[in-house]
């Protein structure tokens, strides 16, 4: 018998300290897996549908930025390159004007110094031959040459000059309607700084448009404008020298020379048109400032897509450092949150086997303790086979530590199967087809896994009742020896 109750014991010892490795590593295990592993998980998935639509909105953000960067920086060569072309005819345009007004001047003079000998003469020999057209003509075209021959001779010249032929001035057209020099001179500077109106939109500001370019990117630089008011404060220049000289740009002599006249034409086309050079430059510049910050944004955006990356892998790297009370678990992520209810209910099931055993080896041994009540001490037996999740409870603490413990397993239990059972996604195929059979299977596990829980909870109750019956035990067992 001895070597019976010797045996009993040292399983009694073993016991004690299986459920303390199952309450302790158990619900280490529990906690860490459940706050560091599926909590993040889900949340995760429920943030996963948000992060994919903003990963392709930057992506796509990405792409375009990195598009319009290239579009920006090739925009502002293009730009450097137009602004050098305009400033070089703003500041080239008074000497142009001089070789203009050479040839205006020389065209009007033609029109108005004709052979009047010649004339006379090839008038008298069309005559009779302009007649018999004449007569062949309708009736109303003849009325209109008798008209039109009724008129004054430099009319009917300056008609037929306009008429037959094609003159161009520099790279314009001379209208039919500028019958003057001085109309010309004014036609070809407004046409002249059109044009250069047209460059300016066509070169600079069309780019800038089709290029997407805001003016929270450039500011408010209105070249359009600029070019206008230095179109009119040109013209307001010219027409101060007509009006002290009306016949200036014929001779283009007069009070001031033409010496004086040109070198402050080209002060007031520099006035007029340096606001236009320093706006366009401060436009590249901005340009530039613009580049650079969206390269920062993409630089940024790329941090952000590679973060949004790693955070599940994170998750799949915890599991590797997670070992529960049965040893390592050969799962991968979604397989362990599937399976973490059911290693919960079997947590539960173990421990509750364990102090199972535990309570049949502590009452074995108290039967044997009592038939030698005489020759062993209570206290030195008690001390010796006591466990603190058993009966009898030396304070009310033991009992209170041992329910704390399986509340806390039994909510993670329930916490995870909530968990699991409203995430659909789990339970998917590799094609991403949902597969009902499998999610309720599942479902029927854990719920046979909360029925073995409630068994669990029953058998431990069964043990704290006991715990009166012990207590008075013990007492009597107490006071026999004292007898």
């Amino acid at each position: 018998m001895p070597q019976l109750f010797d045996v009993i014991f040292d399983d009694l010892r073993s016991c004690k300290k299986h459920v303390n490795r199952l309450l302790g590593a158990g619900l280490l295990f529990a906690l860490i897996a459940h706050f560091y592993v599926v909590e993040p998980y889900f949340e995760y998935k429920e943030q996963e549908p948000r992060l994919k639509k903003s990963l392709d909105e930057k992506k796509l953000q990405f792409d375009q930025l990195s598009g319009q960067s290239e579009r920006i920086t090739n925009l502002s060569k293009n730009i450097k390159t137009n602004q050098t072309t305009i400033e070089n005819k703003i500041r080239d345009f008074p000497q142009h004007l001089r070789g203009i007004l050479s040839d205006l001047w020389n065209v009007f003079l033609s029109e108005l110094s004709p052979d009047t000998s010649n004339r006379s003469t090839q008038i008298q020999q069309s005559a009779p031959v302009q007649q018999s057209i004449n007569i062949q003509r309708p009736a109303k075209e003849r009325e209109k040459l008798e008209n039109d021959s009724n008129m004054p001779f430099p009319v009917q010249q300056s008609m037929q000059i306009q008429q037959s032929r094609f003159i161009k001035i520099g790279d314009f057209s001379l209208p039919s309607g500028i019958t003057t020099f001085n109309d010309g001179v004014h036609w070809y500077i407004e046409t002249w700084f059109n044009n250069l109106l047209n460059e300016i939109r066509e070169g600079i500001e069309e780019p800038i448009k089709q290029a997407n370019i805001t003016s929270d990117m450039v500011g408010d630089i209105d070249l359009q404008n600029i070019t206008q008011q230095g179109i009119k404060d040109i013209q307001k220049y010219i027409d101060r020298v007509e009006k002290e000289n009306p016949n200036f740009w014929r001779s283009y002599s007069g009070p001031r020379g033409k010496l004086d006249v040109a070198q402050e034409l080209q002060y007031e086309v520099k006035k007029s048109f340096g606001l236009l050079g320093d706006k366009i430059n401060m436009l590249v510049g901005r340009l530039k400032e613009a580049v650079k910050a969206q390269k920062e944004e993409l630089d940024k955006m790329n941090n952000d897509m590679t973060k949004l990356q790693d955070s599940k892998d994170k998750l799949d790297s915890r599991l590797s450092s997670l070992e529960s009370p049965f040893g390592r678990i050969p799962a991968d992520l979604p397989d362990l949150i599937k399976l973490f209810p059911i290693l919960m209910a079997g947590l539960m099931v173990a421990v509750t086997v364990t102090l199972q055993k535990s309570e049949g080896l502590y009452s074995i041994l108290w039967e044997e303790y009592k038939k030698n009540a005489s020759e062993v001490d209570a206290k030195v037996f008690q001390r010796q086979t006591d466990c603190w999740y058993l009966p009898p409870y030396p304070s009310l603490f033991h009992p209170m530590v041992l329910v704390i413990l399986m509340a806390i397993i039994i909510g993670i239990f329930v916490r995870a199967c909530l968990l699991v059972i409203s995430e659909p996604g789990l339970f998917a195929s590799l094609t991403g087809e949902a597969q009902s059979l499998r999610r309720n299977l599942f479902i029927g596990t854990y719920i046979a896994g909360a029925f073995a829980i409630l068994g669990c909870l029953w058998f431990v109750g069964k043990i704290f009742i006991r715990d009166n019956r012990s207590q008075q035990s013990m007492q009597s067992a107490q006071e026999k020896k004292l007898i």
